[in-house]
């Protein structure tokens, strides 16, 4: 039941019914590690701004449940973050140095062809890295670049 309003767009309008089914299944075996399990997927889809909301309704809905499994939530949730801001500075990390190596092959870059670089994918950028060395001027770069956008 749980699965036909978690993968819906709008998620955030099924909150109360997922809590009203969550409430429903309290009793079942291994329901805590479900909870835990749901509330993290629940609150790392969810914005930000909605979290409070979703506390407070575990407060009412299932106070017991929600003090057992929350600190583990909140650290797992943390963690989380902490990965994803890792992988998004390694990125730009690489999206930098990869901005410094083709200015000091080809000089200053133009911001048109700086703002295509940041629409790579990290895959991509990993090829650049290793066929850069290989270009004479700045027109193999463009044309490397417009195969790769198209």
């Amino acid at each position: 039941m749980l699965m036909k309003y978690i993968f819906h767009p709008n998620l955030r309008d099924y909150v109360p019914e997922l809590f009203r089914i969550l409430k429903a299944a309290r009793n079942q075996p291994d329901f805590l590690l479900f909870f835990e399990a749901f509330m993290l997927y629940l609150l790392h889809y969810l914005d930000q701004d909605y979290h409070e909301e979703v506390e407070k309704r575990i407060q009412i809905e299932l106070p017991e449940e929600g003090e057992r499994i929350m600190p583990s939530v909140a650290d797992k949730l943390k963690q989380i973050g902490r990965e994803e801001g890792r992988e998004e500075g390694w990125e730009e990390g690489q999206l930098s140095l990869i901005s410094r190596l083709l200015q000091r092959k080809f000089g200053v870059i133009d911001p048109s062809l700086s703002a295509q670089l940041h629409q790579l994918s990290i895959v991509q950028v990993e090829e650049l890295a290793d066929v850069l060395f290989e270009w004479n001027d700045l027109n193999d770069f463009k044309a490397w670049l417009q195969q790769k956008l198209s």
